[in-house]
């Protein structure tokens, strides 16, 4: 069994982040389904964008979000899910990051089982989650240190709340440097 050295260990956070929005995408049906192909991953079969302009833009994103992971200066991805014609957030997919203090190696079969249940969670809230209207859009936010050199294609933006939400905890990823607490806040349709 391998362990995850500190030098892979944003990798993995970073494959985390693209087959969890990819997931999200896919299972919130945001783009048709043939937009997607199936591969195996963690024991599951995922569906991750085929779309060239798609793949492209969250290449560049998770291309800056794994320099700010091995730098340590991001601390939460948000995946915010928008009505194009209202502008309203029905959905808001947040990844919190935190620095661990514990000294004990992980395994990447442990990692990889817990990834494996956090995109299960995923798949699995499409049943309770309110029916999203069909002209919808998305974005991805970046919480960093205030200090730090930002790309252009990054702006500023507010923080896309949802006006009291109901929040739904999924599981936690612990690798060896970071633990990552994933939830969903939405709205309940009225």
């Amino acid at each position: 069994m391998k362990n995850i050295s500190l030098v892979g260990e944003a990798d993995v956070v970073v494959e985390f982040f693209e087959y969890s929005i990819n997931s999200i995408l896919y299972q919130r049906e945001l783009y048709s389904p043939d937009c997607f192909k199936m591969v195996k991953k963690y024991n599951l079969s995922l569906f991750v964008s085929q779309d060239e302009a798609l793949s492209k833009y969250l290449a560049q994103i998770l291309n800056q979000v794994k320099t700010w992971i091995a730098t340590r200066q991001i601390w939460s991805l948000v995946l915010v899910l928008i009505d194009k014609d209202t502008l309203q957030v029905r959905e808001r997919w947040q990844f919190e990051l935190s620095i661990t203090k514990e000294n004990k190696e992980r395994k990447e079969k442990e990692i990889h089982a817990e990834i494996s249940a956090i995109i299960r969670q995923i798949t699995a809230s499409v049943g309770f989650l309110p029916i999203l209207p069909e002209n919808m859009t998305f974005t991805v936010l970046a919480y960093t240190d205030k200090n730090i050199q930002v790309p252009s294609e990054w702006i500023d933006s507010d923080a896309k709340l949802i006006a009291d939400p109901t929040i739904v905890k999924l599981r936690s990823l612990n690798t060896n440097d970071y633990k990552i607490d994933s939830m969903v806040s939405y709205k309940l349709q009225e």
